[in-house]
């Protein structure tokens, strides 16, 4: 083998240079082979005397250290990177429909369990320039208002019986129109006056509630 050729074999094995395009020894048995490019290679003896061709198959890249990891090729890198991004969009839609879909879902339920056993009334609150519609669940000793498309058990607004006080009906305007037969109600409760919207038989069951009150809680008010 020529200098060069060794030189570039060297230059191989300790990692600085791509294979040798040029055919390199090997040795097979008690022989040396010249092997090149299309995968057969000379036998010679130590002497230098050609014997015979043989098939020497796929050949060797060198040191086990040395040779190349298929997995870090930038073809399959690519590949990798592409599966992980169409992975977490399919992940992120996935959830963009179940979030509506558990919503609702959870909506019903909790409308079950605010109404479960209890008398409820379809109440409208006005804040500001919007109204916002919500169930008033009523109680022996106060009333408890839940807006429609919360998520909490928690009422948004409490008033008890002894400390409420509601005004005559008034004619609505600009009310949400799932209420039939609309009329504004003021509720006074601790000085603060808060503007109802209610159904007109739903507002004869609240006044009834109001006035229902233990003796001496409502006198002087109606």
């Amino acid at each position: 083998m020529g200098g060069r050729s060794l030189g570039a074999l060297r230059a191989y094995r300790r990692g600085r240079a791509r294979h040798p395009a040029r055919p390199h020894a090997a040795v097979v048995g008690s022989c040396r082979v010249r092997r090149g490019a299309d995968r057969t290679g000379e036998r010679f003896a130590h002497g230098g005397h050609r014997r015979r061709r043989i098939h020497l198959g796929r050949p060797q890249l060198g040191h086990r250290r040395f040779r190349r990891d298929r997995r870090l090729r930038p073809g399959r890198l690519r590949k990798t990177a592409l599966g992980d991004v169409l992975l977490t969009a399919e992940v992120a839609l996935g959830v963009l429909f179940a979030l509506p879909i558990a919503f609702v879902c959870w909506v019903i339920v909790r409308r079950w369990l605010i109404t479960k056993d209890h008398l409820m009334i379809l109440m409208a609150r006005r804040r500001g320039d919007f109204w916002v519609m919500g169930m008033t669940r009523t109680q022996a000793a106060s009333i408890e208002w839940f807006p429609v498309l919360g998520i909490g058990l928690t009422p948004g607004w409490t008033v008890r019986r002894e400390d409420a006080e509601f005004g005559p009906p008034l004619a609505a305007e600009k009310v949400p129109s799932v209420i039939q037969e609309p009329v504004l109600v003021d509720c006074t409760v601790g000085g603060e006056v808060h503007r109802l919207a209610i159904s007109r038989g739903d507002y004869t069951q609240l006044r009834s509630w109001s006035e229902s009150s233990p003796p001496g809680f409502n006198s002087g008010r109606y």
